[in-house]
């Protein structure tokens, strides 16, 4: 499984931090009462690839995920994870959280950046056992939210066909319902005007929340599924 993450993974270009646009983020609060939603907390649990057994790169992924997480501070935590992958290039979990960090530092750069890490992740069969099909379907998950990014930047809708695309992907491997899989794939629906599917989307997001609190956030993060909220208050 090593030979497909080096086959697939690339080095890609250092970033600028311009280009900045107005994406709406779920709130940090959010992420720290409900740390299992956010892709780059799991990172933490069992279900991912063993660290690198390279201590020089595993200290340099502690120091990105420290800037990650308690100093929300994506350009730190870049450099940091970029500094891991020059002490070991096929360390899974530092591309990972290198593709979160750019997709936090939310700039044209990064999105492109974390766009490619996540394609090239994704082109790695899950093995059932050092890649899990929980693990692939995240990160098809995350490569769809990158087209949902794309998509409100441009409004080009072949964005929207293409994150439809990762989000029916992400959904056939899933083993549990996710709200951060379910909710933006129900936006994209009502962005592609098919309510009915979008609907349906919804319905299963209400059971797999844990609380009416997140899902209102997710609602706000979303903000065309104040149709779906509405109706069902």
């Amino acid at each position: 499984m090593k030979n497909a993450i080096e086959e697939s993974l690339t080095a890609l270009p250092r970033l600028l931090p311009e280009g900045k646009i107005n994406e709406k983020a779920l709130p940090a609060a959010f992420h720290e009462r409900f740390p299992v939603l956010l892709i780059g907390r799991r990172t933490q649990g069992t279900i991912w690839p063993d660290h690198s057994e390279n201590e020089a790169a595993l200290e340099c992924y502690r120091e990105g995920y420290k800037a990650l997480h308690e100093e929300q501070d994506a350009v730190a935590a870049m450099r940091a994870y970029e500094q891991a992958l020059e002490h070991d290039p096929l360390y899974f979990r530092a591309w990972v959280d290198l593709a979160i960090a750019s997709l936090m530092d939310n700039t044209a750069e990064s999105i492109e950046k974390a766009e490619g890490i996540f394609s090239r992740l994704c082109a790695i069969e899950p093995d059932g056992e050092w890649l899990t099909r929980e693990v692939a379907s995240m990160l098809r998950q995350n490569l769809g939210y990158t087209r949902v990014v794309r998509y409100r930047r441009t409004g080009d809708r072949t964005y929207l066909e293409l994150a439809d695309t990762e989000y029916k992907l992400a959904n056939a491997l899933a083993e549990q319902e996710r709200l951060e899989l379910l909710c933006p794939w129900a936006y994209v629906k009502l962005e592609r005007g098919e309510k009915e599917n979008a609907e349906r989307l919804w319905e299963r997001a209400k059971k797999a929340t844990v609380s009416q609190e997140v899902l209102a956030e997710y609602v706000a993060k979303y903000v065309p599924l104040r149709l779906f909220w509405k109706e069902n208050q």
